[in-house]
């Protein structure tokens, strides 16, 4: 793992808001889990409660974590329920948050897994465009600082769609400001590529790395 100070970006200055010198890391992992482990045992040592608001199949969780994790999911394995607005302020230590990054996903073969899900998300009121999943994430954000008495950890990345970089995180960092939060770190996934599917040629969506923002209330 590699680690080194970040500084800010100009913009948030513009728009009147600091933030502090936080670590930055590079994972180079195949899978997530590992870096859920290590931001846990990092920064949240002391969590009893986690909801993770978008568990699907719970990928994030195998490892022995210690504290009670709540899953929260439309479809898989879910105890609680998916409408989580109404939650109580400050009801769980932690919450881990991993939206959509793209409203249909990287193209397929139209019969896998990962085309039904994605479907099915857009078919029952899922984000339809790049713009509702910025939008989306953007309200997630705010729900899950709510919700969370000690921290929040966003899995998110920058999308090219159109030609046009969507730069997911910088704007999940200004949201995370605006309300008085801060970023305490910023960890970056480095996965192998994932092999094209038969007869496509899926371009930038599997050369961008995963990102994980951990916000800390300010």
């Amino acid at each position: 793992m590699l680690m080194r100070r970040w500084q800010p970006r100009n913009v948030l200055e513009l728009l009147g808001l600091t933030e502090p010198m936080k670590y930055e890391s590079l994972y180079n992992k195949s899978e997530s889990w590992p870096v859920l482990r290590d931001i846990f045992a990092l920064r949240f040592p002391e969590a009893e409660t986690v909801l993770d608001l978008t568990y699907g199949l719970g990928t994030f969780w195998k490892w022995d974590y210690p504290f009670k994790l709540h899953k929260n999911d439309w479809v898989t394995e879910a105890d609680t329920s998916h409408d989580f607005i109404d939650y109580p302020a400050a009801r769980y230590d932690v919450v881990v948050f991993d939206p959509p990054f793209s409203a249909i996903g990287p193209p397929s073969d139209g019969k896998g897994d990962w085309s039904a899900r994605y479907g099915a998300s857009r078919a029952q009121g899922g984000p339809q465009n790049i713009k509702e999943v910025v939008a989306y994430t953007l309200a997630g954000i705010e729900s899950a600082m709510r919700i969370a008495r000690c921290g929040v950890i966003l899995k998110t990345q920058r999308v090219i769609e159109s030609m046009k970089l969507h730069d997911v995180p910088h704007a999940a960092k200004v949201e995370i400001y605006s309300n008085g939060w801060e970023v305490s770190d910023h960890v970056y996934l480095h996965a192998p590529k994932r092999p094209q599917p038969p007869g496509r040629r899926v371009l930038n969506f599997r050369n961008v790395l995963s990102e994980f923002i951990v916000a800390v209330p300010g």
